[in-house]
């Protein structure tokens, strides 16, 4: 049986996909890294147009990471009993921005309405905020634009 979005018209569709890309919303789409590309969540922390400002989220703290105390202060936990999409507690890597065209999100969770996986919880909003004022690899701009966002 073919996908309910398969029945709409793509324009719809978009419109549908872009209405839900709202700060807070975690998605799960591929995501090109230089050794690899898979499927990561995201949680959308603001926008800059053309881009949407998003947060990776990882299964736990990278090594390199943990050993930074200006890093690992900026690791926020997002706990699986509160988000259901979710299948153990992760890490939330509020240390850097990763900046995802506009169009090339809507389009690809157009192909895949399931990419959408919900919003964080109003506790890992607050303490991704936190992070965020603590964070020194992000610049003035990007920590006024999430907090603004988030907030």
């Amino acid at each position: 049986m073919a996908p309910l979005g398969d029945h709409f018209p793509a324009d719809k569709v978009k419109e549908h996909v872009a209405k839900q890309l709202v700060p807070g919303c975690v998605i799960r789409i591929p995501v090109a890294f230089p050794q690899v590309t898979k499927p990561k969540f995201l949680i959308l922390v603001g926008d800059r147009d053309p881009d949407y400002l998003t947060f990776i989220v990882n299964s736990e703290v990278n090594q390199f990471v943990a050993k930074r105390p200006h890093l690992a202060q900026c690791q926020v936990t997002i706990d699986a009993a509160n988000h259901g999409f979710l299948r153990h507690d992760s890490q939330v890597a509020c240390h850097e921005v990763l900046a995802l065209k506009r169009t090339d999100v809507v389009r690809e969770l157009s192909g895949n309405l399931d990419g959408i996986k919900g919003q964080i919880s109003q506790a890992v909003r607050d303490q991704i905020v936190a992070a965020v004022k603590f964070a020194v690899t992000l610049s003035a701009g990007e920590k006024s634009a999430i907090i603004e966002a988030l907030s």
